[in-house]
């Protein structure tokens, strides 16, 4: 079992919605990178684990891995809350589709729950970005 499969199918839906709404870069948890210019949307993808059972009994051994999704969406300031909202939307929307992940993941599902935001977070008068955050709690099954 590896967690990479997980984290492989949540990343590459999560990143190509957030490409198609116009989101120009994508960055992933520790991956270093220098912020995009002041008139560029960005959005990064936090995935964090926490806990993983494995199913004995009836299931042939599968692995159950539980876990939380972030993503955090910066728009250029001054142009209102649509843009990161708009953003937010599109990727919400291909969360709760049950079978999104099916596709990217051999013998196995992901499903989402627990959907929240956009939040709207502010930056101070200096800020070239504003905010958007969204996350969801996951289940991934592996056979």
């Amino acid at each position: 079992m590896s967690y990479q499969l997980i984290r492989g199918a949540i990343e590459m839906v999560t990143a190509l919605e957030l490409n198609n709404a116009g989101a120009g870069y994508v960055f992933y948890d520790n991956v270093p990178y220098s912020q995009p210019g002041a008139g560029e949307t960005y959005a990064e993808i936090a995935i964090s684990f926490t806990d993983v059972k494995h199913d004995t009994v009836g299931c042939c051994g599968n692995d159950d891995v539980g876990g939380t999704v972030s993503v955090f969406i910066n728009t250029p300031v001054g142009k209102g809350a649509r843009p990161g909202e708009d953003i937010a939307l599109e990727v919400l929307k291909v969360w709760a589709i049950t079978g999104a992940f099916d596709g990217y993941l051999q013998n196995g599902h992901v499903r989402m729950r627990n959907l929240d935001g956009p939040r709207f977070i502010n930056g101070d008068e200096s800020a070239t970005h504003q905010q958007h955050t969204i996350t969801a709690a996951f289940r991934g099954r592996l056979a």
